[in-house]
């Protein structure tokens, strides 16, 4: 496995069985009080953006993918070092990341709030 991250930002994929303790640390990088807005492409696009965090989640179904622009260190340290295994890839994604911007920008502007669309999660 490849590991890599930088300040600013990380990519992290992971496939099952791993993709929920992906997506709980999330939860738990975010905060209780996090203003997370939902996005359905069909698949489902989670983004937050505070003065210290900035990412999403993104699940098609099968992959589970973090990117993380502001706050990466902080979410590196809550996963548990078991979870860096070969069943996940943290890395610093290549080039230009404005796809990876894109995708958040359009979650932050059209998502719905999580408490409005917590049951079709």
């Amino acid at each position: 496995m490849e590991t890599m991250s930088t300040a600013d930002v990380a990519s992290i994929v992971a496939v099952p069985p791993r993709h929920t303790e992906l997506a709980a640390t999330f939860r738990t990088w975010a905060g209780d009080e996090a203003d997370l807005r939902v996005f359905f492409i069909p698949d489902v696009l989670i983004g937050l953006d505070t003065p210290t965090r900035r990412g999403y989640l993104y699940d098609d179904g099968w992959t589970l993918e973090v990117w993380i622009e502001r706050g990466v260190p902080e979410f590196l340290d809550l996963l548990s070092a078991e979870y860096l295994s070969d069943q996940c890839k943290v890395e610093r994604p290549p080039g230009d990341p404005s796809p990876q911007r894109s995708l958040l920008e359009l979650v932050l502007s059209k998502g719905a709030p999580i408490d409005e669309v917590r049951h079709l999660l």
